[in-house]
């Protein structure tokens, strides 16, 4: 539970040093965010040297780098919807696969970060703001 508190604080440091630097006022800060986060999986299944592994998590991750492609370059609400199904991947992820290389606090820290960025997004987009 600590790691989710954790990740929560983390995305709210984002959103905000986001407007601070004005970086949010790119479109293209939070896809990118997105897309980093997804290719993290893969960093830590490249540590668990499985290639199977890796194949797996480069698919998963392809999924929400199109999320954050179709948010960018049509409807933003694919962006939202990205970080939204990836804090739900990272609560099933121990379950769907086995990467030894993802540390055990990982997902929910994830998680927390993923949600309130999404839940941000979604305000910022009902709001006109985007």
């Amino acid at each position: 539970m600590t790691e989710i508190l954790i990740g929560i604080l983390v995305g709210l440091v984002i959103i905000i040093s986001g407007k601070i630097t004005k970086f949010d006022n790119d479109e293209s800060f939070y896809p990118l965010i997105l897309i980093f986060i997804s290719l993290l999986y893969i960093l830590f299944a490249s540590i668990d040297q499985g290639f199977s592994v890796i194949l797996v998590e480069t698919l998963i991750a392809a999924f929400f780098i199109s999320c954050a492609i179709l948010g960018f370059k049509g409807s933003k609400l694919w962006i939202p919807i990205g970080y939204a199904l990836h804090g739900f991947f990272d609560i099933l992820h121990p379950n769907l696969l086995n990467n030894s290389g993802v540390p055990a606090w990982w997902p929910g820290f994830c998680l927390g970060i993923d949600e309130v960025i999404a839940l941000y997004l979604i305000w910022k987009i009902y709001n006109k703001k985007v």
